[in-house]
């Protein structure tokens, strides 16, 4: 049997360290989707920052991970997309 990689060690070690995983998991694919939009539009933080009305602060807490569903939400549509969520998967 292969040894097992850090990442799954820590993702085995516990409830609590698998579902911080899968947070991360998330917040760093959003975070890098996200970029890559802004990349694709050739926005800056600040620019799509004035298209929502939030400061250029709060759009890099986002981009660093901070984010709610609705605010996910709202930067889509300022990049003329939209959320499609593929819920769950094993």
């Amino acid at each position: 049997m292969p040894e097992l990689t850090s990442y799954e060690q820590f993702e085995q070690s516990s409830p609590k360290n698998r579902r911080l995983l899968r947070e991360e998991e998330i917040l760093l694919k959003t975070s890098n989707d996200i970029y890559t939009l802004m990349e694709e539009k050739k926005m800056t933080s600040s620019k799509l920052a004035r298209r929502l009305g939030w400061t250029t602060a709060r759009v890099k807490e986002i981009l660093g991970g901070d984010i709610t569903l609705r605010e996910l939400a709202s930067i889509a549509d300022a990049l003329d997309y939209k959320v499609v969520v593929d819920w769950f998967s094993k």
